[in-house]
Formats: C-alpha cells, structure tokens, sequence
C-alpha cells in the first residue's frame, strides 16, 4: 500500500506522531521505558520520522548518529499547537482520575467493602456519579486549593509549614 500525502500533510503527521510518542512514553522510566510491546510503535515513529529530508522537515527531526534514531527538534517540541494540545490531555486526565478514584473509594467507605461485585452496576454508577457530582462542583470552584491529606486525625500539610516556619 502506498499513501501520498504532502509535506504540509507530513508536518501534521510528525505532529501527530510526536503526540502519541508523548501518550506513550513520557511518563515511563528505567524498564518501562524498554517495555518490548511498545517496540513496535517506536519502530513505525523511526520509520515515519525517517523521511524527513525528503519531505522538508529538518526544522522538525533531526537525526542522531551515534544513537542510530531520529528524535523531535527543539522546535518541534515547544510548538505551542502541540505543547496545549498534551497539556490540555493530562490535565483532563488528571481530574478525571482524580474524581474517579476519590469517588471510588468514598463509594467502598460508604457502601462497605463487602459490597464490592454484589452492587448491580446501573446502581454503582448511578452511587458514583453522586459522589462524582459532588467533587467536580468542589475542584470546578476551587481546584486543589481545599485538598490536605489526613493522617491519623493530624493534617501532614500543617506539619511541612510548621517546618518551614523554623
């Protein structure tokens, strides 16, 4: 199979590719980053970014002999296009995990553990929707601004500014 496309289409592609480098790989460190599954995305990102030349992207890619690889440019990786566009991603996901779990685990304290499998789902997501509610009207009004950690009925957060105060 063979695909034309133009090289204002492969600055997109590049674009796109780096997008899914970053989902992929940026927060994995030592053996996750070597991960053999992923392998084959890597592969198919260095065939991609591999025809640079050709398609007028040497301000995008750049080749590293010594490692063998292509790697985004400096310029590529501070395009502000992509930056919000990975931005916008992982604070959504951020807030989405965060209200996610909280809600979870409020569910389990409220329900009781034991509860876990026996509750029909329509009824679970309707009791964390609840609770979601809840937590997206608090992070909407204030984000993190009220969030302390509790540990055994003293906040660690006070105990840091003690700290710091000295």
């Amino acid at each position: 199979m063979t695909i034309d496309i133009t090289k204002k289409e492969y600055r997109l592609l590049v674009n796109l590719l780096h997008m899914a480098w970053w989902v992929i790989y940026a927060h994995r460190t030592g053996a996750e980053y070597k991960d053999r599954r992923l392998q084959k995305y890597e592969k198919l990102i260095q065939k991609l970014y591999s025809c640079f030349r050709e398609m007028d992207a040497d301000d995008l890619i750049l080749y590293d002999e010594k490692h063998g690889k292509h790697y985004p440019t400096k310029e590529m990786e501070d395009d502000p296009e992509v930056t919000g566009i990975i931005e916008k991603m992982e604070d959504d996901a951020f807030w989405e995990m965060l209200v996610d779990r909280l809600s979870e685990r409020d569910l389990w304290r409220r329900e009781g553990i034991e509860k876990r499998g026996k509750i029909a789902f329509e009824e679970w997501i309707d009791k964390h929707e609840d609770i979601a509610a809840g937590y997206w009207k608090e992070f909407s009004a204030h984000g993190l601004e009220n969030v302390d950690i509790v540990k055994k009925g003293k906040q660690l957060v006070a105990k840091a500014r003690k700290r710091q105060r000295k």
